[in-house]
């Protein structure tokens, strides 16, 4: 093949991609109606605004690393669930967790509470839902990484979802 043969070929391809991109979008179409509808959102779902120094932000993108924001939900056995053995040392009983890998940078999570687990909440003092709300660095890509992130919180799930819960992190002193 020669190089006029290959250079009329390159010009016929790059038209042709020129056309496909200029043409008109398909008309979308609506969802057929037998799509499932959308998941109910949980009645224990809250916000969570992360706020990073500015040194953490570049730090981390420069290394391409993040951060994790760990829901862990628990609760107090009442006296029957611990007369049943249920729960763990002290009687806390697991809930379930909510973690997410995110970019540090500053930004608002919406936690679902989906992962909750309702049935335990039976076997719960007052039938309630703890939430211990942290940050800290996704140690995959570098295991010695380091965070300060001292504004954790650990209470009620009502009290997350009355007050947005706000953590800070920053840079150890070197």
């Amino acid at each position: 093949m020669s190089y006029i043969n290959i250079a009329k070929a390159g010009i016929a391809a790059a038209v042709i991609c020129c056309l496909v991109q200029c043409s008109p979008k398909p008309a979308m179409t609506a969802e057929p109606a037998s799509a499932a509808p959308a998941a109910a959102a949980s009645p224990y779902g809250y916000d969570v605004k992360l706020t990073f120094e500015p040194d953490v932000t570049a730090k981390f993108k420069a290394e391409g690393m993040k951060v994790i924001l760990g829901n862990e939900f628990y609760g107090q056995a009442n006296p029957a669930a611990v007369a049943a053995k249920k729960g763990g040392a002290g009687g806390e009983l697991e809930m379930g967790q909510e973690n997410f890998t995110v970019d540090a940078v500053d930004q608002t999570i919406h936690v679902t509470g989906n992962n909750l687990k309702t049935d335990v909440l039976a076997d719960s003092v007052d039938n309630a839902a703890n939430v211990l709300i942290n940050v800290q660095p996704d140690t995959t890509k570098n295991p010695d990484s380091v965070l300060n992130c001292p504004d954790t919180y650990q209470g009620k799930v009502a009290g997350a979802q009355a007050k947005l819960v706000e953590i800070h992190c920053y840079l150890p002193p070197q």
